[in-house]
């Protein structure tokens, strides 16, 4: 039943796969205590997830406990009123019963979300790179899919290392990644130690949304062989703002675009204690796997 709706509310017709493979943690059936639902006549009329999670500031060897929120779904029949606001302050008990310190939620409908609390604190950099800027500086392949996306964890630790460019981000562990390697239409591609992950699901196809190398050449090479094995003349790279800025310079060589973009809409639920929390997350960066 709640799967169905998010089918129906979130996804085109026809879909090569079912929304819970794209989610395989906070939609598996084990965790339904991730689900929030208004019911109706034993009938979900609303549902979204609360997924807690541990956001890591290593400049200050400090962490924050905060709840990110996503596949927020109501009923066609039933929207307008009200329910979605009402799951709202359920899932905000929900979270001062868990402690957390905000909540965190990806959504194009900044003018509603800001009614409810939410606003932008942080921003990423897209880098739209260009096939044909690429095709000038590399030739060779060095990063190849990995097309059974079986890593060992040992693998694993070991790529979450390489996100050296980012301090501040949610904490994952080996055994989670593993789990949302396993969505639906994301390709990972690797070199030794290095790697870069695009798409997820139905979302950010085209789009290199996680990766880890010591020199930013090397995401040019990475884009350079993403670009010829999915075949496509541009893709962008989502990078943190905390990128040092020879890094930057050199990703612009290989950019027709650069934009700074807010990342994701964070809603404080501590009043003033809140404003660590704040001052982190706007400095740091969600990689895109773990975004719902």
């Amino acid at each position: 039943m709640r799967n169905t709706l998010l089918q129906e509310s979130l996804r085109e017709p026809n879909m090569p796969f079912a929304i819970e493979t794209e989610y395989p943690i906070v939609l598996a059936e084990k965790n339904h205590q991730f689900s929030h639902c208004i019911f109706e006549n034993d009938k979900i009329v609303s549902h979204a997830n609360l997924w807690p999670r541990t956001w890591i500031d290593s400049t200050t060897n400090t962490s924050f406990k905060i709840g990110l929120i996503g596949n927020v779904a109501t009923d066609k029949n039933c929207r307008g009123q009200g329910h979605f606001k009402n799951l709202q302050l359920h899932m905000e008990k929900m979270a001062q019963t868990l402690h957390l310190d905000a909540l965190v939620l990806w959504s194009e409908l900044t003018s509603f979300y800001q009614k409810l609390g939410y606003n932008a604190h942080s921003e990423e950099k897209r880098f739209y790179l260009s096939h044909q800027l690429l095709d000038k500086y590399f030739q060779t392949r060095k990063f190849l899919p990995n097309t059974t996306k079986v890593a060992s964890e040992p693998q694993l630790e070991l790529f979450l290392k390489k996100r050296n460019n980012c301090q501040r981000t949610l904490d994952r562990s080996a055994k989670e990644f593993k789990e949302l390697l396993r969505t639906p239409a994301t390709h990972l591609f690797n070199n030794q130690d290095s790697y870069g992950i695009t798409g997820k699901g139905c979302d950010m196809i085209g789009v290199i949304h996680e990766w880890g190398v010591s020199q930013a050449e090397e995401l040019g090479q990475m884009a350079f062989d993403i670009n010829n094995a999915l075949g496509s003349d541009e893709i962008i790279l989502l990078a943190p703002q905390s990128i040092p800025p020879k890094w930057i310079e050199t990703l612009e060589r290989y950019s027709s675009k650069v934009e700074n973009h807010p990342m994701a809409l964070v809603k404080p639920l501590d009043g003033e204690n809140s404003k660590p929390i704040l001052k982190s997350m706007s400095q740091g960066f969600i990689w895109g796997l773990d975004s719902i």
